[in-house]
């Protein structure tokens, strides 16, 4: 899909878009006039973009209507590679040694010329200097555009702006190697935090922008090679916002389209042009909450759904996650803390449920035909083999239970669940651990349970 370095579809897009629009570049050019527009781009300029223009400014004392907006952001170029460092010199292994005197014939064994390897080359000296490998050039800036940005109900305190209503169209962000277009974004009830606030950075909740409600319509990403994915409408809410960071929140993102044709990965390709997907169409959902007196969170819904193929649904209770933790693993100053915080996060329970459409059909069906039978036939086969696949857990109880599950969804493919629910819970090292040397030990481990059709 997109380049890991460009920005992705999915549950960062929402951010993505308000942290590069809301207040994300550099602004140079002389004030509008008008509070809110000036602090709007101030807060522009404190992100690092330059070049800043705007074609027109109006508004009142509550309202700024900015068109024209236009602005770049430079990237640093990448360190310059270290130097490549002579070998130290060394005589030629294959060289003899120093000439010495025949002993039998009493001859000096050789001119005054000095030794000569085979090739002609003289031994004893330092290989010759890689040369230096020029600077790799800075990356092409980006350019973000804005055709039109309204901000109503608005007020401006302290360079910080609180608005009822923004709403921007034609949005681009261009850069050499990727394009990304948004028809609109409507936001509600939202925070754009204050030029020093962001330059400062001394409180990460007080730099960003909050908003309660946002809406994304019509977006398109393109990769260079011309790879190119539309997504219709990506909505996201926030709640319960204490102290600048929102306790619970959803995200939605439909109309993900995607043409296998197109796909980069060509195993990948191949096995979905064989079980007949030319498109993917996309959705994915999300909502969850933080629950910082119980140093916990809940994800209360994670859905990937391909219209065609099926639907995979997750819920989830995570423990660890403290007010310290969570300052660790969002504050780029505390990375070195983040491998900690994250081995000591919990697995408290877990269900993850499938939904079949036709994918289970589809691959039955081109397996069968593989093996010469009827795809009833190749499921009855694979039932049967459940109960000897799932031996290396030694755990009969477990096998049983699990082979039956197996069975029965391959049978009737509609939903398969599978549930964990430890006694108490167990931290990411645990399971990981388990996993590389236990793996026999994990279903009792996590109390795991699987279901079909329920």
């Amino acid at each position: 899909m997109m380049s890991a370095k460009r920005p992705r579809i999915g549950a960062g897009l929402a951010t993505l878009l308000l942290a590069s629009c809301l207040s994300g570049a550099a602004f140079a050019a002389a004030p509008t006039g008008n509070p809110i527009a000036d602090a709007f781009l101030a807060g522009l300029e404190a992100r690092g973009f330059k070049d800043v223009t705007v074609e027109s400014v109006t508004g009142d004392s509550d309202t700024a209507e900015l068109k024209g907006i236009r602005a770049v952001e430079d990237r640093p170029a990448p360190p310059p590679a270290e130097a490549a460092t002579p070998d130290e010199a060394k005589p030629d292994a294959a060289a003899p040694d120093e000439a010495k005197p025949d002993e039998a014939t009493g001859d000096s064994g050789g001119d005054d010329g000095g030794s000569e390897s085979a090739d002609g080359g003289a031994t004893g000296q330092a290989a010759p200097a890689e040369p230096a490998t020029p600077p790799a050039p800075p990356p092409a800036p980006m350019v973000l555009t804005v055709n039109h940005l309204l901000i109503d109900n608005a007020g401006v305190d302290g360079g910080r702006i609180k608005a009822g209503v923004f709403n921007a169209d034609g949005l681009s962000f261009v850069d050499d190697e990727s394009k990304l277009t948004v028809g609109s974004l409507a936001a509600s009830d939202i925070e754009i935090p204050s030029a020093d606030s962001v330059k400062s950075g001394d409180d990460l909740n007080k730099a960003q922008a909050l908003y309660k409600q946002v809406t994304i319509s019509d977006v398109l990403a393109t990769d260079k090679d011309g790879f190119a994915v539309p997504v219709k409408t990506i909505t996201a809410s926030t709640d319960d916002i204490v102290d600048g960071i929102p306790h619970s929140g959803a995200f939605a993102a439909s109309g993900i389209v995607i043409d296998v044709n197109q796909v980069a990965d060509q195993d990948f390709k191949k096995e979905l042009l064989a079980l007949g997907y030319t498109t993917l169409n996309l959705s994915v959902s999300a909502k969850g909450a933080w629950h910082p007196d119980k140093s916990s969170a809940t994800i209360d819904q994670l859905e990937v759904n391909a219209d065609g193929i099926g639907s995979l649904t997750l819920t989830s209770e995570i423990g660890g996650l403290s007010k310290e933790a969570v300052a660790a693993l969002s504050d780029p100053a505390q990375s070195d803390k983040s491998d900690a915080v994250i081995q000591g996060l919990t697995l408290e329970k877990m269900t993850i449920t499938f939904k079949n459409q036709t994918l289970v059909q589809r691959v039955l069906e081109a397996q069968a035909k593989d093996a010469g039978v009827s795809a009833d036939v190749y499921a009855s086969q694979l039932a049967a083999a459940m109960p000897m696949l799932l031996m290396p857990l030694k755990n009969p109880e477990f096998q049983n239970t699990t082979a039956a599950a197996i069975s029965t969804f391959l049978k009737d493919p509609k939903t398969l669940t599978v549930t964990a629910s430890p006694e108490q819970g167990l931290s990411v090292m645990e399971i990981f651990g388990a996993a590389m040397f236990g793996p026999e030990h994990l279903p009792q481990m996590l109390k795991a349970s699987v279901a079909a059709n329920r």
